[in-house]
């Protein structure tokens, strides 16, 4: 229990907004930047225990982060959705990090994305994409993580 309230506090206080100044309806997608986390290449060699686990730690730190918090947008950014299975979030992780492109991208950066594209929050093209793979290549580079919010 305390390991999902670690992972849903660290989530809500090292997470990035997608963007400063959304225009958009749909809640945020937020990122994570820095070294230190596991990646989609670390997600392609882990069992089926360690996939199973990740996604039902995620869903859990999501759903704790969401009674916690009493911002709205907080609630939505995190709705981890209704109707799909453990198994659908491991799919599409799956095949998400099976493209070379994304490799290094952290998995909390990668799983919310897909999260958020399976409950239909935000749809994603390469172009958001690109903003992914930057800030995994911008490491904890300050500078260089601005420059990955600029190609939004």
């Amino acid at each position: 229990m305390r390991t999902f309230l670690s992972v849903a506090m660290l989530l809500y206080f090292m997470i990035l907004p997608e963007s400063e100044n959304s225009q958009k309806e749909s809640p945020r997608v937020y990122y994570v930047t820095g070294k230190g986390w596991h990646t989609c290449s670390d997600w392609k060699g882990e069992n089926s225990s360690f996939k199973s686990g990740y996604i039902v730690g995620y869903y859990e730190a999501a759903t704790q982060l969401a009674q916690i918090s009493s911002d709205s947008e907080i609630k939505k950014s995190f709705d981890m959705g209704s109707g799909l299975k453990y198994d659908d979030y491991i799919k599409s992780v799956d095949a998400f990090c099976g493209d070379y492109r994304n490799l290094g991208i952290p998995l909390p950066n990668a799983v919310g994305v897909v999260v958020a594209g399976l409950t239909g929050r935000v749809t994603t093209d390469d172009k958001d994409f690109v903003v992914l793979r930057c800030l995994a290549a911008a490491g904890t580079d300050q500078t260089k993580v601005s420059d990955c919010y600029k190609r939004q």
